[in-house]
């Protein structure tokens, strides 16, 4: 009997799974490519066929709201036929008569009854007879209206309570962001937003590069505590600096002069430049710098002085 070697199937399967995973990632990158050529695309369309294409598209939606109205909508109802509109008009008629037939009994039986009691004769005058519940009515007016403003005034306190609490340092947009200083100067050779390949799949760069000779010195552009330091594969050696809401990433670094855990000041030394990144977007001594609010990359250039 042979014996099952599970070790190749194993092997077979980690290999499908990489070259799966492979697949996925180079589709992935090849659609968000043609999705950023899509605009360009659409400008390159002729003006006739885009009116005619909007013109067609109008139509398209008026004639479906006018068939959901006419027959899929909820408030529609079949019309009736004529012989039983003209029964359901007379039934409504005679349910009127007898409505008012009731109602001037009723109000018969009233005056009567107001007529035994003595009530013409009072001292009581028609004006005084509303005047009573008038002035409840103010006064119950009155009431709500202060409790509505007691009400509005605590909501508004309340409101400017959260705001002094929430009236932090905290970054959500980039012209929230502190001022900065360069990590180092030197020529930009890739932007923010570029699509570069490697190894037959398209990558978004998501900071730039600024080149600069092998060990200079690289200096934080913000204060904040270093979150992490660590070897990465396509960047190399990376430093994580965060502060109040956002977070810079300085990466392809030679050696690093912090650790975990530190607080830096801006202006403070905390790398070198180097050549560690296997998968970057270019090649040699550069810096690549990147900026996050949250988990969004910005554009550093953004943040940093002009």
């Amino acid at each position: 009997m042979k014996k099952f070697d599970w070790k190749y199937y194993m092997k077979k399967l980690k290999h499908r799974l990489e070259s799966g995973k492979k697949k996925i990632h180079y589709g992935f990158n090849n659609l968000k490519f043609r999705l950023k050529t899509v605009p360009q695309g659409v400008r390159t369309l002729p003006k006739r066929k885009i009116v005619i294409g909007v013109y067609i598209s109008i139509i398209i939606v008026l004639v479906g709201f006018v068939f959901f109205r006419a027959y899929l909508s909820p408030s529609y109802e079949m019309p009736e036929t004529t012989e039983r509109q003209d029964n359901k008009q007379e039934n409504e008629v005679i349910d009127m008569e007898d409505v008012f037939e009731s109602a001037l009994e009723e109000a018969e039986e009233q005056e009567s009854d107001d007529k035994e009691a003595g009530l013409e004769g009072s001292d009581m005058t028609e004006g005084e007879e509303h005047l009573i519940p008038v002035q409840e009515d103010e006064e119950q007016d009155i009431q709500d209206q202060e409790a509505q403003e007691k009400d509005t005034e605590e909501a508004q306190k309340d409101k400017e309570a959260k705001e002094d609490e929430n009236k932090t340092t905290t970054v959500s947009a980039p012209e929230e962001v502190p001022e900065a200083v360069w990590p180092v100067e030197g020529e930009i050779l890739t932007e923010h937003g570029e699509m570069y390949q490697v190894n037959n799949q398209y990558r978004f760069h998501n900071g730039i590069d600024i080149k600069e000779t092998q060990g200079a010195e690289i200096i934080a552009a913000w204060d904040g505590q270093v979150e992490k330091v660590e070897q990465g594969t396509a960047l190399g050696q990376q430093v994580k600096i965060t502060s109040n809401g956002f977070s810079a990433v300085y990466a392809n670094l030679e050696e690093v002069l912090v650790s975990k855990g530190d607080e830096v000041e801006q202006g403070e030394p905390i790398a070198t430049v180097g050549n560690s990144a296997k998968l970057g977007a270019r090649e040699g001594h550069y810096l690549h710098f990147a900026v996050y609010i949250g988990y969004n990359s910005i554009d550093p250039k953004e943040v940093l002085p002009r």
